[in-house]
């Protein structure tokens, strides 16, 4: 897993934006790292580099604009894309990393650096 930061401005819940992945293959995990409080719908296109985001909940109903947005990023062939749906979450321990809003646990990965 890597966080990746994307220059974004977006704001209400039904806006779309494009961003470009770091590499081809990379699944975005639809719960941002920062703000952590939204949540987005994804559509990949064709091109495997290109993603489509649509802000599609926001915990807080915030309708503010934010000018970044960092999420994480999981490379398929290499590692285990976890499931986004689980209110569980694994703690890598990478600069930055926060659980997503909705999670009711959290495991510390044997690896991280805390």
């Amino acid at each position: 897993m890597i966080i990746h930061p994307f220059a974004v401005r977006i704001c209400a819940i039904g806006e779309s934006m494009e961003v470009q992945l770091p590499r081809k293959g990379l699944k975005l995990d639809p719960r941002a790292n920062e703000p952590h409080r939204v949540r987005f719908s994804i559509r990949y296109h064709d091109d495997g580099i290109t993603a489509t985001l649509t802000r599609i909940h926001d915990y807080d109903d915030d309708d503010d604009y934010f000018d970044s947005l960092s999420m994480r990023l999981y490379d398929p062939q290499t590692e285990e894309v976890p499931d986004f749906t689980s209110t569980i979450y694994v703690y890598m321990g990478l600069p930055d990393e926060r659980a997503p809003n909705d999670t009711t646990l959290i495991i510390i990965h044997s690896g991280a650096c805390i």
